[in-house]
């Protein structure tokens, strides 16, 4: 279901975007293998989790 969502977001975000999954306590791992150079991610480790997945560009313009 996040891989699927993730391609929909892609299309509709520009590459330097932020997505934010809930419930993400421990992402699949079919997730992680797929976010490949253009993302980066981290888990906040909440009582729901939350999953950031921030696009490499928005790293380099705000970092």
């Amino acid at each position: 279901m996040y891989l699927d969502d993730l391609k929909i977001l892609e299309d509709k975000l520009s590459k330097d975007g932020i997505i934010l999954f809930h419930n993400a306590i421990l992402p699949p791992p079919n997730l992680i293998d797929k976010i490949d150079r253009r993302w980066r991610y981290i888990v906040v480790p909440t009582r729901l989790g939350i999953l950031i997945v921030i696009g490499v560009n928005y790293l380099d313009i705000y970092i």
